[in-house]
């Protein structure tokens, strides 16, 4: 039995997880060792929990799951051995809890689909599974709460969905996608800016950012051209947008990019701290985000009116849009430098089990640019 089904809004959770890939006849045997390491490393950082621990499972098949162990704590880990530092992000999902035993769990979640279904919800790939109360608490199977969820993927009735994609997003060989020590005379981190130099020269960088004459042709402007192509809005991390943490301490700043930002459409910004919008020159109007990355991708497209939505960065913000399967096409171009610091673009992320696949990879003097679409889902 499965409780009456809800849309709510989650908030991001910092957790300390453990990957596991296993036939489904091992199952019983991996989950509890799994959890006991999993809350060893933490107690051992003096990092508690601060929940029940729950699965994030990123594929099932007939005869396998390829899922997380997480368990939630009050700090964020240290890696060690296979427990690993996670933020689940704020999430707006469709949820429902089952009464009963494990057995049962395969036809309540098939009760929970065909319900999200029915109902016109259009899920993500993922699903949650968080144990509430089991035989730890109680014997009685009866007794035993299950809390299903799956993000939601939301369309506005009469909204024509539009494609989530990622372009011209620079990595470092070493897979860093910006350097440590962020701030506002290293706008990328520290050896940031040694990442797109394939992009610089590029004739679309020279006139679409610049507003200058002249600039290379090639496969590099080629790829940078294809970034700026049917793009209805961005939607921004607030590294982005300037170097300010925190509340705003007056309105002065108003982006790296001067008067003229080179977006030209709507751009939403990922914030804490409401700020009201910003017009600029050039058709840029800034809009401040305070609900998370959901509010930001309804908001975007319903301003992109049908075109692409494009996810300008920084990395933590691509993150959480991949962790929420709502990325249909990723180009990353890998830069022939190294930081060996900063944030690392696919973390924690399993590409391949949130169906990810490389379409196309080809190099040019100074970069190599790898396409990587999400199969079967052309339409976020």
């Amino acid at each position: 039995m499965i409780e009456q089904p809800q849309v709510v809004e989650t908030t991001a959770q910092q957790v300390a997880t453990i990957h596991i890939e296993t036939p489904r006849s091992e199952m019983q045997h991996v989950m509890g060792p799994a959890i006991a390491e999993a809350m060893a490393a933490a107690k051992a950082q003096g990092i508690g929990p601060t929940g029940p621990w729950f699965a994030h499972h990123l594929k099932i098949t007939p005869e396998s799951f390829d899922f997380d162990i997480c368990i939630p704590v009050s700090a964020p880990v240290t890696a060690v051995g296979r427990v690993k530092p996670w933020q689940r992000p704020a999430l707006k999902v469709v949820r429902t809890v089952y009464h009963g035993p494990y057995e049962g769990l395969g036809e309540a979640w098939h009760e929970f689909s065909g319900w999200t279904e029915a109902n016109g919800y259009e899920t993500a790939s993922d699903l949650y599974e968080c144990y509430l109360v089991g035989p730890e608490s109680s014997p009685n199977p009866a007794d035993w709460r299950t809390e299903f969820s799956r993000s939601l993927v939301e369309q506005k009735e009469g909204m024509k969905m539009t494609r989530v994609r990622v372009a011209s997003f620079t990595i470092s060989l070493d897979g860093y996608g910006a350097g440590p020590n962020q701030d506002i005379n290293n706008p990328l981190g520290i050896g940031g800016t040694d990442l797109p130099q394939w992009l610089f020269p590029t004739r679309t960088f020279q006139r679409n950012v610049l507003g200058a004459d002249g600039g290379t042709s090639g496969i590099d402007d080629d790829f940078a051209a294809q970034g700026f192509k049917n793009v209805g809005a961005w939607i921004l991390g607030r590294n982005m947008f300037g170097p300010i943490r925190g509340s705003w301490p007056d309105m002065n700043w108003k982006g790296w990019w001067g008067n003229n930002p080179p977006y030209h459409v709507p751009a939403f910004i990922l914030t804490h701290h409401a700020r009201a919008p910003i017009q600029m020159e050039g058709g840029t109007t800034f809009h401040f985000v305070t609900g998370g990355i959901h509010e930001a991708l309804d908001r975007a497209r319903e301003a992109a009116n049908g075109m692409d939505v494009r996810i300008g960065g920084g990395t933590n913000t691509i993150q959480q849009y991949l962790h929420a399967g709502l990325i249909n096409e990723l180009h990353v171009a890998i830069s022939p430098v190294l930081l060996g610091g900063g944030e690392r673009l696919f973390e924690g992320i399993d590409m391949r089990a949130l169906g990810y696949e490389c379409v196309q990879f080809v190099a040019s003097e100074k970069a190599t640019h790898v396409v990587l679409r999400r199969q079967g889902h052309d339409d976020a």
